[in-house]
């Protein structure tokens, strides 16, 4: 049963202004501000400072050694899949230095032990719920499209076009990505509740003079809940959890009865590009990559925040394309133009 819906009056809240006289103005009381917490440490990034590793916030409730029963069984399993498929002298050494001088390592777990039994085990942890790396939520769909496409010399209208079907296509649902994203430590830092950040110009201009108009003035408020500009004052724009549409649509989710239930605004953004994958030949990929717009872009932008998140991979579109042409003209030798424009009528609509 949904929950019930209600109507409520929003109320915005300003928050002090910084040292260069920015400010926020949300909507309504938000339950977490990223930047509240932000560090020296979160700004700044060299070899010569000397930065303590941050803690997770939520301990992991699976053992160090899962999906396997001990840490036995998990540094043999490692070693045994891990390094060289050739055992060597290097092989034999590591086998000793890393699993069986370990002070975790007890013969006693290995007694009834059977490779093809834990190898199973750490199949099926692919296809089975748990806290651990891997879960049902990481599973991966393979789907087809049907695009209309244009058949040559022929003009009929789109409705009557000729069906391609454009298989291979492996992706994963939206929730899961959205699920796998707001569950990870990232989450501390995506954005919410958004808000309308603002700059009082006249700030610390001078000790001995108060600020002007440092709180907006009364007013009716705007259709995304936020009050009139004061005089002098900007608008500040450079993030999505800033803009216009962020603020509109937040303003526009409904507000259940339930007042630990908060409903909000998941900001998908979707980046895609081929990808290669070797340095000599023409092996490439085409991954389709789910960004969040609650997060800063200056945290996706690095490589290291791993922000983004495997949403699909296309299929080939040069084999669309021989396939499309072999189907649609009966030709057995595709030449280069006939390639381009089928491979225009697929990618287009596929990507959409």
């Amino acid at each position: 049963m949904a929950p019930s819906v209600q109507k409520s009056t929003p109320r915005w809240v300003k928050t002090e202004p910084n040292a260069y006289g920015l400010y926020k103005i949300f909507p309504n009381q938000p339950t977490h501000d990223p930047e509240a917490t932000i560090s020296l440490d979160n700004l700044c990034k060299s070899p010569d400072l000397l930065v303590a590793e941050k803690t997770p916030s939520v301990p992991s409730s699976t053992p160090p050694w899962f999906p396997f029963m001990n840490a036995t069984v998990a540094r043999l399993m490692t070693w045994f899949h891990l390094g060289s498929t050739l055992k060597s002298i290097a092989e034999l050494d590591s086998l000793v230095e890393d699993v069986l001088l370990k002070e975790d390592f007890n013969p006693a777990d290995l007694r009834n032990f059977s490779t093809a039994r834990e190898n199973k085990r750490l199949d099926d942890t692919a296809t089975t719920d748990g806290d651990g790396n891997l879960s049902a939520r990481d599973k991966w769909t393979t789907g087809s499209v049907k695009i209309k496409v244009p058949a040559p010399k022929v003009c009929t209208p789109e409705a009557e076009a000729a069906e391609f079907e454009a298989k291979g296509l492996l992706y994963r649902p939206l929730l899961d990505v959205m699920i796998e994203a707001f569950q990870s430590p990232a989450f501390e830092e995506f954005h919410i509740t958004p808000f309308e950040s603002r700059w009082d110009p006249s700030h610390g201009r001078n000790s001995d003079e108060p600020d002007i108009q440092l709180d907006p003035p009364d007013g009716p408020l705007d259709e995304n809940g936020m009050p009139p500009l004061p005089e002098g004052h900007q608008v500040m724009y450079g993030e999505i959890y800033t803009s216009k549409p962020m603020l509109k649509a937040h303003s526009e989710l409904p507000q259940t009865a339930t007042p630990t239930l908060e409903t909000i605004i998941a900001a998908y953004m979707f980046y895609s590009d081929s990808t290669h994958l070797a340095n000599f030949g023409n092996a490439s990929l085409w991954p389709l990559y789910t960004f969040f717009g609650n997060q800063s872009k200056y945290t996706r932008a690095k490589p290291t925040s791993n922000a983004g998140h495997h949403q699909a991979y296309f299929p080939s579109v040069r084999l669309f394309a021989v396939n499309l042409i072999h189907v649609f003209t009966l030709s057995s030798s595709p030449t280069l133009s006939k390639i381009s424009i089928a491979a225009n009528s697929v990618l287009c609509p596929l990507r959409t």
